[in-house]
């Protein structure tokens, strides 16, 4: 058995995973099929994927929710996305996520008798520990991945408020913010007041 061979039946045996849950499916309800950059069938490859979402909530209309932007990308497109962003940026990123985030947290969910729930990941923002039903949460993200049909737990997806995102936002340079306008345009069919809105607010495509 060849080393791949071998770290494959690891990462199967430790694999915890679970059925898409709606907070991860499209704004109509149904399950993201394609890569955002290239099209491929991300359920049908088999290939890893991350789905991405930030969702808006307005508090004076009784919580209703509004999706500012959502998409999945495959581990591919993935990878060459974070190589087009600046050495500097990615290395701040890599530190704050690193320091400040709960995987820890995150990680003790894997070691006990019942198998974790997908709310005990994304049910607190992963940097402040606030509850996703907190009504000072305004704006949110999540961020998911999968394989085929099913959300991948042990690669812990998580929620992220709009303070969190803020101070992510204020750790890119300048190369890497157009890096990701770049992204938006291209990607994202919004008004076009929304389109600025989003550039300039504090959503950050992880």
């Amino acid at each position: 058995m060849s080393k791949d061979d071998i770290f494959e039946a690891l990462e199967d045996y430790f694999k915890y995973e679970s059925d898409i849950p709606d907070i991860f499916k499209t704004e109509q309800g149904t399950y993201f099929k394609t890569c955002i950059s290239c099209d491929v069938n991300v359920v049908e490859s088999g290939e890893p994927y991350m789905i991405e979402k930030a969702v808006k909530r307005y508090s004076n209309m009784d919580g209703v929710e509004v999706v500012i932007f959502e998409y999945a990308i495959c581990s591919k497109c993935a990878e060459k996305m974070r190589k087009s962003l600046s050495r500097e940026s990615l290395q701040r990123l890599e530190k704050h996520f690193m320091e400040k985030a709960n995987w820890d947290g995150k990680m003790n969910l894997l070691s006990k008798e019942k198998p974790p729930k997908v709310a005990d990941f994304i049910g607190d923002c992963i940097f402040t520990g606030k509850s996703i039903n907190d009504k000072e949460i305004d704006e949110y993200q999540v961020v998911g991945y999968f394989q085929g049909d099913k959300l991948r737990l042990d690669r812990m997806p998580f929620m992220m408020c709009s303070a969190a995102a803020e101070e992510i936002g204020d750790l890119l340079s300048a190369k890497t913010k157009d890096e990701l306008d770049g992204f938006i345009d291209d990607n994202f069919g919004l008004p076009p007041e929304w389109k600025m809105a989003l550039k300039e607010r504090d959503f950050v495509l992880v």
